[in-house]
């Protein structure tokens, strides 16, 4: 392989709808020069198409053994879908989210560009984020089905069935595309569930969706433009069309040299007239029960027209004659073919005697059936195919069979649809629309020339030397891992690769990633080492969780993170580390391996937050969950507060000291001002409380984060640094250090509704333009920083 060439892996799941789609875009691919490793079992790798010789130095089918389960949970043998009933499905999952390890050594061995996945190995997100491969979701279906889903988290889940019945809010152009009643409740139940695997398939995609730089469909602008362009407005990542990938003539011959085709069926098929015969098949992977395949029969043999049927013996057929009404294929042989087992359906859909198809519009046979013209006569199931066939009616494409409300079909509903697809005036239109649309469905130079061509181009380009991977190495305490998360924040919005390293505990107290972001800041989770239960109390990860005087044994074992984090650095090879005051051993690293460091300083750090200054009433008192308090200050804060007779919200964590919820506030505190005020004990979001517009004021210990947090949203500060700049009040203390509870409510009196501090209150409303500027300081600082950043690497 080249040096420059790109790498690719393919990961789909073990269903032959998405295995195929996955080997044709890595045929494509091939085509324009990327190295292809495709992933899956032995059976299933067997199964797929020969390699095209010339394209056979380009394409690795890498097999991986599938890992076997008990043999009632899964059978010997099955390593795909159509190998087993739908109810075995969730064992397979199981089955195949055991293959990560071997994927993960595949990975750290190849180090590909780019990982090409399905939405079923979640798991490949922690792979790509340890070893810093780009992620692509592909996503199968079409274009309509996933726009009327949404993205993961834009509709509520558990998912509703009435919620599926009409087209989204975000769908603003005039369209039908939506599930009747009984097949959302289908949906709902088989997608709802945790299966046995432990992973339901909505969390398995929300997780691939949001670690990907982009979506890919199979699909094309001049078919699906609406929907492709619809979905692209939800979503904070490329969405990118990479052509229909339509077989070529190459392709389709060499399903026959295969010598698994009986030529009779093409001798049948010679001596039928053009464009007369219809070809019936429902797929490997759909099961339909002994009703739905012998209302099926009845309804082609009242059809009395010349067809095709690709039909594999049903799951319930004791015997090769009863799957099919008794003395059907006698009484159709004269104008019919029923065909067991495998065919060769892209060469029979070739054929010119084919001129419509009735199967159940999934999206692969969709491509197959409108590439060579033919009408489309849709009887959908399961998942996307209802959706894909109101598209197609709305398309003009396509005749839908009628249901009943139950989901049921007749016999006559069948025929009618056929004749009028086939012969009948009413459906000329649609047989002119779908001729029409094999001029774009089989353009070949179109989906490869263009849409390939122009998807190689983004995997070129995201491959660039020129990309940035700063790591973050925050000390543990939330006064210091909030700010280093908010500069994180800030660099990915500018396209900054960010590493945030910390202990579990810890990264699962931080706010949650931007799900636009998620493939640009990855977590990195290192154990918290352990001391003597004595020194350090089990679970605790940060200062938060232990008194002042035990801080120093949790420096010590943060500083048996060195090792680990030594590792992650010798295997990632950063631009930068930005680092915090406690990782001495941090120089040693950065040195032994030629990476650059910053300092950053929390204590006065620029913030980015977003929110608008207000002024209202209410004071909120909080100091933090650093600061430990004794029983005097926290009484003599409390009287202050009282003695003001200000509104006033005070998050206030349980002290220590107390050994009760009723001992830590003075007796009768809270009764006596609870028509004015709230205590907050534990957590609360005391961002979004300080962007209420009624609060007004805060009580507060003047920590940097903090102040940044306050003045932003215009309210008056009681902190020393900023008496000077006019933006602050500072309590009084004795030359000891202590208060009182009428310095408290003096200070508040007058920061709040006296006329001394009105020029205060004046003050902080000019700074928070500034502060809240998010233009100012993602735009301009940031974008100063990330150039700094780019001009060291």
């Amino acid at each position: 392989m080249a040096e420059n060439a790109i790498h690719v892996v393919m990961l789909p799941w073990s269903a032959f709808g998405h295995l195929i789609p996955f080997f044709k875009l890595s045929i494509a691919l091939a085509k324009a020069g990327v190295h292809v490793s495709f992933i899956s079992t032995p059976k299933n790798i067997q199964r797929l198409p020969k390699i095209p010789s010339n394209l056979a130095h380009l394409v690795d089918l890498v097999q991986f053994p599938l890992p076997s389960l008990d043999k009632e949970h899964l059978p010997e043998g099955a390593e795909a879908t159509v190998d087993i009933p739908s109810e075995k499905i969730e064992y397979l999952k199981l089955a195949y989210d055991k293959l990560q390890h071997a994927v993960k050594q595949f990975v750290a061995n190849q180090l590909p560009n780019w990982i090409i996945c399905d939405f079923s190995p979640h798991w490949i997100v922690d792979i790509v984020h340890e070893f810093q491969v780009k992620l692509i979701f592909y996503n199968v279906l079409s274009a309509p089905a996933l726009t009327v889903w949404g993205p993961p988290g834009t509709r509520k889940t558990p998912l509703s069935p009435e919620s599926l019945t009409a087209p989204p809010e975000w769908v603003t152009f005039p369209s039908s595309v939506a599930y009747r009643i009984h097949e959302a409740i289908a949906l709902c139940a088989g997608a709802n569930p945790v299966n046995a695997s432990g992973v339901s398939d909505f969390e398995r995609l929300h997780k691939v969706f949001n670690a990907s730089e982009a979506v890919i469909f199979r699909s094309c602008y001049e078919i699906e433009g609406e929907y492709l362009n619809a979905y692209q407005k939800l979503v904070g990542k490329p969405v990118i069309p990479i052509g229909l990938l339509p077989a070529d003539s190459e392709e389709r011959g060499r399903e026959i040299i295969d010598g698994r085709t009986s030529g009779k069926i093409f001798e049948w098929l010679d001596e039928q007239a053009s464009k007369s015969v219809v070809f019936v098949g429902f797929g490997s992977e759909l099961k339909l029960n002994k009703d739905q395949v012998f209302e099926i029969a009845y309804g082609i043999e009242e059809y009395e027209l010349p067809f095709i049927w690709a039909l594999r013996k049903p799951s319930w057929a004791i015997n090769d004659e009863d799957f099919l009404p008794f003395g059907f294929i006698e009484r159709t042989s004269n104008r019919g073919v029923v065909c067991m087992g495998w065919i060769p359906q892209q060469e029979i859909l070739a054929h010119p005697s084919i001129g419509g198809s009735l199967f159940h519009s999934g999206w692969g046979s969709v491509i197959e059936t409108l590439q060579f013209g033919h009408i489309l006569v849709v009887l959908p199931f399961i998942i996307d195919q209802p959706l894909n066939a109101r598209f197609l009616v709305e398309k003009g494409l396509a005749i839908e069979v009628k249901r009943n409300e139950d989901g049921s079909f007749t016999r006559n509903d069948i025929a009618t649809s056929l004749r009028q697809a086939m012969v009948l005036e009413e459906g000329k239109k649609i047989r002119i629309n779908t001729g029409e649309a094999a001029a774009i469905v089989g353009n070949l130079k179109l989906h490869q020339d263009h849409y390939i061509a122009e998807f190689v181009q983004f995997l070129k380009n995201g491959i660039r030397k020129n990309e940035i991977h700063v790591v973050m190495l925050p000390w543990s305490a939330f006064g210091h891992l909030i700010p280093f998360f908010k500069l994180s924040i800030a660099l990915a919005k500018a396209g900054v690769h960010v590493s945030f390293i910390s202990t579990p505990k810890n990264i699962q107290r931080l706010p949650k990633i931007p799900s636009n972001l998620a493939h640009l800041v990855h977590f990195v989770q290192l154990p918290l080492p352990s001391l003597d239960k004595e020194h350090l109390p089990e679970g605790a990860e940060a200062t938060v969780d232990i008194p002042s005087e035990e801080i120093e044994f949790l420096k010590l074992a943060y500083d048996k993170l060195q090792h680990p984090v030594k590792q992650f650095v010798a295997n990632q090879l950063p631009n930068w580390i930005i680092c915090d005051f406690s990782p001495h051993w941090i120089v040693d690293i950065a040195q032994e391996f030629q990476v650059k460091l910053i300092f950053y300083s929390v204590f006065s750090a620029a913030s980015m937050n977003i929110f608008a200054p207000t002024s209202k009433s209410v004071v909120f008192v909080g100091f933090g969950s650093e600061l430990k308090l004794n029983k005097d200050q926290v009484f003599e804060i409390a009287y202050g507060i009282e003695e003001s007779q200000l509104p006033f919200l005070w998050g206030l964590r349980k002290p220590s000291w107390a050994t009760n919820d009723e001992d830590f506030l003075p007796v009768g505190f809270i009764e006596r001002t609870s028509n004015r005020g709230v205590v907050c004990m534990g957590w609360i979001p005391q961002q979004e409380i300080l962007a209420h517009p009624s609060i007004g004021g805060s009580l507060f210990h003047s920590g940097w984060g903090s102040v940044i947090e306050t003045l932003q949203f215009d309210q008056p500060l009681n902190a020393r640094f900023l008496v000077e700049k006019g933006l602050a009040i500072e309590v009084k203390m004795t030359e000891d250090g202590s208060f009182t509870r009428n310095e408290i409510a003096k200070s508040l009196r007058q920061a709040m509704v006296l006329e001394e501090g009105k020029k205060l209150r004046i003050n902080t409303g000019e700074a928070a333009a500034i502060v809240g500027n998010l233009k100012l300081h993602q735009d301009h600082y940031i974008a100063a920083f990330v150039q700094f950043l780019k001009n060291g690497s």
